[in-house]
């Protein structure tokens, strides 16, 4: 999801869990990259894995939903495009690195910057549906909301839809409260009403972990594994955190 500034106390945030296979837990970590030519990047992502989820000292965070596509191709996949992105110093560069890819498959991605700039695009091979943030908060989990991309979706199990569904409605009831604080995105990732996901057969997806960003100063919480069962730990990068101070 994406929180505006207006409701974050003036600096918003970009904030996730990460439901994955359960043996991926093990292998989360957090990545410090400076690219060569490109800024700092804090980067939430598997081992052997570009990266999945992360923000620059530019102030450009960007999120992921898995997207069901129909519509696959030979091309590029997700976690390329998350780091072309994070190379970028410009909101507007780092959505295009969305828009022009060649993709392989279908995702979500969330976009938000320092400036209060944010963006949700279902991305899917062959159709892009971008739509801008506004006053209220931006939620996404994993399934396609408009009709241009849902007619190149894929079925899904129906109990993933299913859930899928319930996160989409609950997450929003979560954040009733304004201002919108770090406390409260740290409780909705610890939901156990639909949230917080624990492996069960056939499946065995958990929630192998969760990002609360916030570009405006620089902030970065990650927690590995399931968010109700551990603690997050607090990143920084410490010239967007000096700018801000």
């Amino acid at each position: 999801m994406i929180v505006p500034d207006a409701i974050a106390g003036g600096a918003g945030f970009l904030a996730q869990t990460w439901d994955m296979h359960a043996t991926a837990t093990p292998r989360i970590f957090m990545l410090d990259v400076t690219p060569a030519g490109g800024p700092r990047a804090l980067v939430f992502t598997t081992v052997g894995t570009l990266g999945q989820i992360g923000m620059n000292e530019a102030g450009i965070a960007i999120g992921i939903n898995n997207l069901t596509a129909d519509d696959g191709r030979i091309g590029v996949t997700w976690p390329f495009v998350v780091r072309k992105a994070l190379r970028q110093t410009s909101f507007d560069d780092a959505v295009r690195c969305v828009l022009d890819a060649r993709l392989a498959g279908g995702h979500n991605f969330l976009v938000f910057d320092r400036t209060g700039r944010g963006v949700s695009i279902e991305a899917m091979p062959t159709v892009r549906y971008l739509s801008e943030l506004g006053g209220d908060v931006v939620t996404h989990t994993n399934h396609c909301l408009v009709a241009a991309t849902q007619a190149v979706e894929g079925a899904r199990p129906a109990a993933l839809q299913t859930s899928s569904v319930d996160r989409l409605i609950h997450a929003p009831e979560l954040l009733g409260d304004r201002p919108v604080t770090f406390e409260a995105l740290v409780a909705l990732t610890r939901d156990e009403r639909s949230i917080c996901r624990h492996p069960e057969p056939p499946f065995d997806y958990e929630s192998c972990g969760a990002a609360i960003m916030r570009p405006a100063t620089g902030d970065f919480w990650a927690c590995w594994g399931v968010p109700s069962e551990n603690e997050y730990e607090h990143f920084a990068l410490s010239q967007l955190s000096e700018a801000a101070s």
